[in-house]
């Protein structure tokens, strides 16, 4: 029988166990387990934990991965409080393996048998289910398998004292004064969360208002390293657990003790009062491989302050001469040797150490192998902007900057990740800030500006955007993202925004060259607007305005905010995918009544410009392949039809959107063609309602037959100077193509001065 079960409770009969999950799990042993459990023992704590002790048949294996016996003695500890009962192996000689619990080193070793959240567990938890679990770690144990995929090697500390938050830089330093940090408590009074925060002036003097703890940060290194099992309960027991590993502690403080008690910075007096913690980096090596592991630190945080540490380690007299530095302690200048007695008197306690939510947290839990460092310029700051913003920062991606010269207002807070606080700031800033509240490595950054402004000499919008790797359209806006792809700067553009009835989301990614731009991409968006059935309204729905303000521009549409989110969280989703590739992309979600989700993506074909005159026009290799089909399917005769695209005057650019086929009341001969109007003009002012006017007709195109050049003839000359004088007054261009066995050749009119024609 184990001597440290009968050390703390007096033995009782098996029949006399009153804890429930006790009386279950002693039934389901006598019952249905007879000949893999033998009861030996029970016992009752002075607080009622029942302990029952018994002997199991493992089921090891002829060829065992760790030392287990067929026959091992287990206590299973019942609680009273409502709390997961503990299982115990209680040979002394235990082997080391995965999952087991770090328990005090009087304990013996404490077994994880079940990895789940207790509240989770414990409302269908029943004797047989902890009878299974056992047997199952011991199954799992017999053959190497304890430890999964995923589910860290180090054990799991329980009853830690608090919860620290620690920065991932911490230990890029060594040990000793360039790795002191300071503890300061939450808003929480209460909280048992502690954010460890650099020791600065500023930081010492928040952790002193709310009782002053600090930290110090050491490393055992790889070679000295032995696995760690159970925590030590006193400062002399931490001395000699991190001694055998390398690590002489108790010389490193008092090198450290002895350097504060000379100081004259006004700093001793803090350190020296302020309660002790260590956090020691340890790797984890696996039990059974050796593998080596990178852990997480070991947390411990004594009951006494370092100027109580430093009279047990012989480095301190405690000063009552109320003179000097008042720091309460004075260096004894002859040091002797350190008092054990007084270093096992100084209590020790765990604590569990959180890594704090950085990028390389962030891309971790969101399943990423490293964070993303790219530098992303992000224009708009509005709710599309903001949530996508957001989830991509929460999930390790960027460093951002936003440029954005809107104020917050109230009805934004309807579909913005702000609140009120922020109503009336410049919407850039907050979201900034707010980026960095959720990660301090985001490195967000805000400009109050208007991309489509001249900026002056010292233009921060022109800088932004020149130093981003990527360069995020979020304002909803096809003026913005036509004159950011236009610009010089070298990054990887992508735009992103919602149909104006807010039920569809919109992502264009450039590819990683930037042969296929924004404006490429948005052509081939709208012929797959005019085309696709699904998407043939998502852009000229009906949407209801209420208003906002008393201006009759002051209006906004209905949206509601869960909508929003669920399409925000696809856009994110569809970017982060999108900019790990090289390819563009092109993706549309339509959310349905039931919040259903319609998904769609358009494979994007490189276009070909062509530089005529002044102009450029871009066609892609579907568009000139489907005018070419039309040629073939009337060949014998000559076709044509009406061009559709997006024109852009200020920029010179005709992008090429659809091409139509010959109305029904078109005459086509083998040397003549003449283009019919059969329900052409309600047509054409449809396919621009529907992709909201960005698309107008630019011109026409007809076949040649067989055997013929492309070249224009009389007729089409004559035509093309028609057409040039029509669009005039647009101040548009006329754009003819004509359709031949070399290809297609493209010819454009356009007006020089008045009433002559080039």
């Amino acid at each position: 029988m184990s001597d440290w079960i009968k050390s703390i409770g007096e033995e009782i009969a098996c029949q006399d166990l009153s804890v429930e999950l006790a009386c279950e799990f002693r039934d389901c042993a006598i019952r249905y387990a007879e000949g893999v459990v033998h009861l030996l023992r029970a016992f009752r704590l002075p607080d009622g934990h029942e302990v029952i002790e018994f002997e199991l048949e493992t089921g090891r294996p002829q060829r065992r991965v760790y030392a287990i016996n067929r026959q091992e003695a287990i206590g299973v500890v019942f609680r009273t409080d409502g709390q997961a009962p503990s299982v115990f192996a209680l040979r002394g000689d235990f082997p080391d393996t995965p999952h087991q619990n770090m328990v005090p080193d009087e304990f013996p070793c404490c077994l994880c048998v079940d990895d789940r959240p207790w509240q989770d567990a414990k409302s269908t938890y029943t004797g047989s289910e902890l009878l299974y679990r056992i047997r199952r770690w011991f199954d799992r144990a017999g053959v190497g398998q304890l430890h999964d995929l995923g589910q860290a090697l180090d054990p799991y500390f329980g009853g830690a004292l608090f919860n620290v938050v620690v920065p991932n830089s911490m230990f890029t330093g060594g040990a000793g004064l360039e790795s002191e940090t300071v503890a300061l408590r939450p808003i929480e009074a209460n909280s048992n969360v502690l954010m460890l925060k650099a020791a600065t002036p500023e930081n010492r003097r928040a952790s002193q208002d709310l009782g002053a703890i600090l930290f110090l940060n050491f490393t055992v290194s790889e070679a000295d390293m032995e696995r760690l099992r159970k925590a030590p309960v006193n400062f002399l027991g931490l001395c000699r657990v991190m001694e055998s590993r390398g690590l002489n502690l108790s010389e490193e403080l008092s090198t450290i003790i002895d350097q504060w008690a000379d100081d004259t910075d006004g700093d001793s007096a803090f350190r020296l009062n302020a309660r002790l913690g260590f956090l020691i980096q340890m790797p984890v090596i696996h039990p059974a491989t050796k593998e080596v592991h990178t852990g997480k630190p070991v947390g411990f945080l004594c009951g006494s302050t370092v100027g109580e540490v430093g009279i047990a380690l012989g480095r301190l007299f405690k000063d009552v001469s109320n003179t000097g530095q008042r720091s309460g302690y004075t260096k004894n200048i002859t040091p002797g040797g350190a008092d054990e007695a007084q270093l096992e008197g100084i209590e020790v306690g765990m604590v569990a150490v959180h890594q704090e939510f950085d990028e390389t947290t962030a891309a971790s839990l969101a399943g990423r192998d490293s964070a993303d460092r790219r530098r992303i310029t992000m224009v708009g700051a509005g709710a599309v902007g903001s949530m996508v913003a957001e989830a991509l920062c929460r999930e390790g991606r960027f460093r951002w900057t936003i440029i954005d010269h809107d104020l917050l207002l109230p009805h934004n807070l309807e579909r913005h990740t702000l609140n009120q606080y922020d109503v009336g700031c410049l919407k850039s800033k907050s979201v900034a800030d707010r980026l960095n509240a959720i990660r301090h490595d985001a490195a967000a950054t805000a400009i109050d500006a208007n991309v489509l402004m001249q900026h002056g000499e010292k233009d921060l919008v022109n800088e932004a955007l020149c130093a981003a790797d990527i360069i995020l359209d979020a304002s909803a806006s096809t003026v913005v993202a036509r004159s950011l792809c236009d610009r010089t700067a070298a990054g990887r553009r992508a735009s992103v925004f919602f149909n104006p009835a807010g039920d569809t989301a919109v992502l264009m990614i450039e590819d990683s060259e930037r042969k296929l731009d924004l404006r490429h991409i948005e052509a081939q968006y709208y012929r797959e607007t005019l085309n696709h059935t699904q998407l043939r309204e998502h852009l000229s729905q009906s949407v209801e305005h209420i208003p906002y303000a008393g201006s009759c521009r002051a209006v906004t549409n209905r949206m509601p905010y869960t909508r929003a989110s669920l399409l925000s969280s696809l856009l994110a989703g569809g970017l982060s995918d999108g900019l790990d590739k090289e390819e563009a992309s092109l993706a549309v979600w339509s959310v349905g009544k039931n919040y259903t989700v319609d998904a769609f993506t358009v494979p994007l074909k490189e276009p070909q410009c062509k530089e005529i005159g002044d102009w450029e026009v871009c066609i892609d290799p579907e568009l000139e392949s489907k005018i070419l089909v039309m040629r073939e399917e009337r060949l014998g005769n000559e076709t044509g039809g009406v061009l559709l695209g997006v024109v852009d005057r200020i920029a010179k650019r005709i992008d090429l959107v659809e091409a139509w086929p010959e109305p029904e009341d078109s005459t086509g001969k083998p040397s003549e063609f003449k283009r019919g109007i059969k329900r052409l003009i309600p047509d054409i002012k449809k396919a621009c309602e529907a992709t909201l006017d960005q698309i107008r007709y630019v011109g026409e195109w007809h076949s040649h037959p067989d055997g013929c050049t492309t070249n224009p003839s009389g007729t089409d000359l004559n035509q093309i100077m028609w057409l040039t004088d029509e669009l005039a007054m647009d101040g548009c261009p006329s754009l003819m193509i004509i359709a031949g066995d070399e290809g297609l050749t493209f010819l454009i009119g356009k007006c020089m001065k008045e009433g002559e024609m080039s």
